[in-house]
């Protein structure tokens, strides 16, 4: 298994070696964002982030959590107001220069984006969804996937029932430039409402692979760490015929 963090949100502290696992911080630091029982999917709790710029950050200064050549990030997501607007982030891991990034969020209408950036451009490679698979009220579970070697990038949107949005998509083809540094920083990965509007967001069960092909997918409602790879997971393979 290439996973390399998986957070249940179910307290600041990660319960590492156990229900929880990282290979580096096991710290949430809280920046007004809370864990409260009205934000769980999974379990007794959740990340729940109610107003702009509330996220939970971890530290990757010392041992790297999102690499920036091949991973995945996963992450099951409500919005209790509105999607928010496009550019509006959910998950962000950078270099700490903010030029050296991969980060993903709203596409805007419902939709979701990939976005990678590099200090030497071109910035903002985007890859979004389309048909605004999110709606307000629900929960979705997202993963954003990166392989430079391969130049492939994949946005995947499942619902509540884990059932694969036909809005979710793949490019296999279009070459993209790799970010020029480690995304290594104090205050990075963050997870939560990163932007500065108020959108209202819950967050919980957060993934992040080093591999493409990391089956987050197969392990979106497992409770704790023990049983990835092993049961609970939802069952659902990750179709790549139809992305």
């Amino acid at each position: 298994m290439a996973l390399t963090f998986f957070w249940r949100c179910e307290g600041a502290t990660l319960d590492h070696p156990g229900d929880d696992f990282s290979v580096g911080d096991i710290t949430a630091n809280l920046v007004t964002a809370t864990i409260g029982t009205g934000a769980a999917r999974i379990g007794t709790n959740g990340l729940d982030c109610p107003t702009a710029s509330n996220s939970a950050q971890f530290d990757s200064s010392g041992t790297v959590l999102v690499d920036r050549t091949e991973g995945a990030i996963g992450f099951w997501v409500r919005a209790n107001t509105s999607w928010p607007v496009a550019n509006q982030w959910i998950a962000w891991a950078d270099d700490g220069t903010g030029q050296n990034y991969v980060r993903i969020g709203s596409a805007g209408s419902g939709n979701v984006r990939l976005q990678i950036g590099t200090a030497t451009g071109p910035t903002n490679i985007s890859l979004n969804t389309t048909g605004g698979p999110i709606t307000t009220g629900n929960w979705f579970f997202i993963i954003g996937r990166w392989n430079h070697t391969a130049n492939s990038r994949a946005i995947e949107v499942y619902d509540n029932a884990m059932s694969l949005d036909a809005g979710s998509t793949e490019d296999l083809i279009t070459s993209w430039t790799l970010p020029t540094a480690d995304l290594a920083d104090t205050s990075r990965p963050r997870f939560g409402d990163l932007g500065g509007t108020d959108d209202d967001l819950n967050l919980d069960n957060i993934f992040i692979a080093d591999a493409y092909d990391e089956p987050i997918e197969d392990n979106a409602l497992i409770e704790s760490y023990t049983q990835y790879g092993v049961s609970a997971g939802s069952g659902k393979l990750r179709p790549q015929a139809m992305l």
